[in-house]
């Protein structure tokens, strides 16, 4: 009776540790799910036909446009730090993005 019990204990154990293993790996999957799926590319189009660029006022609008945009599309909804952090670069590197396009 005391080598069953004994067993058992050694079955119980190698099932725990293989279901906290399993249950582990879950919540590390479901923790990064939604973030990989946010860094999903945000895309907006910036209509500029009706600007002269040729002239200062239509590339400070054209400006203007770009930013406004980049803010709309990187805006987390958070207020913390990193989120703002994290907004500010994306708002840069789509600003730079947008104007490389248009050289």
């Amino acid at each position: 009776m005391f080598a069953t019990s004994i067993n058992d204990t050694i079955v119980r154990a190698t099932v725990g540790v293989f279901g906290t293993a399993v249950f582990a790996g879950l919540c590390l999957f479901g923790a990064t799910a939604p973030a990989q799926a946010a860094e999903a590319p945000r895309v907006t189009t910036v209509s500029y036909s009706d600007l002269n660029l040729a002239h200062a006022k239509g590339r400070e609008a054209l400006d203007t446009r770009i930013l406004q945009a980049a803010r709309s599309v990187c805006r987390t909804g958070s207020n913390d730090a990193a989120s703002r952090i994290q907004e500010s670069r994306c708002i840069r590197e789509a600003v730079n993005a947008a104007q490389s396009q248009l050289g």
